[in-house]
C-alpha cells in the first residue's frame, strides 16, 4: 500500500456512501467508490475478475443522494485485489479496484473537482 501511495500525484478524498461506479457500456460491473481524486478513484465490488478496460471502455460515476452523474470516463486499472476471504458457502468475493482516469475532458475534470469540493469527507 505504501508503494501505491508514493505513486499518486493527486490527493485522494473519502467519498460518501452513495457514490457508485459502473464499468462498461451497460455498467456490467458496479461498485461503491471509496476514495476519489482528480486523477482516479478506488472502488469495491463483488466479483472474481478485475474490470479491466477493453479498447474504448469507460466508467460512469453516479451519486444516489444528490443530482450528480458523470459518464464516459476512460480509465486504466492500476490495482485490483481481494479484500476478504470468501465464506466457504459463498462464491462471491469482495474486491478493491484502483483506476487512473485516461485523458478526461475539461468538463469531466471540472465535474470531478466540483464533486470533491462539495461532497467529499476529507483526505483519504
Amino acid at each position: 500500500m505504501d508503494k501505491e501511495k508514493d505513486q499518486r500525484k493527486h490527493k485522494r478524498f473519502q467519498t460518501p456512501k452513495g457514490l457508485f461506479v459502473g464499468v462498461g457500456p451497460e455498467n456490467t460491473k458496479m461498485g461503491r467508490v471509496t476514495d476519489l481524486s482528480i486523477g482516479g478513484l478506488a472502488f469495491s465490488y463483488v466479483g472474481t475478475e478485475e474490470p479491466s478496460p477493453s479498447k474504448g471502455s469507460y466508467l460512469d460515476l453516479f451519486f444516489t443522494d444528490k443530482d450528480f452523474y458523470l459518464g464516459r470516463l476512460r480509465f486504466k486499472t492500476i490495482s485490483d485485489y481481494e479484500l476478504v476471504e470468501k465464506e466457504p458457502s459463498s462464491s462471491e468475493t469482495l474486491r478493491r479496484c484502483g483506476v487512473k482516469f485516461q485523458k478526461p475532458t475539461r468538463h469531466q475534470k471540472a465535474e470531478i473537482e466540483r464533486f470533491i469540493q462539495n461532497y467529499t469527507m476529507g483526505e483519504a
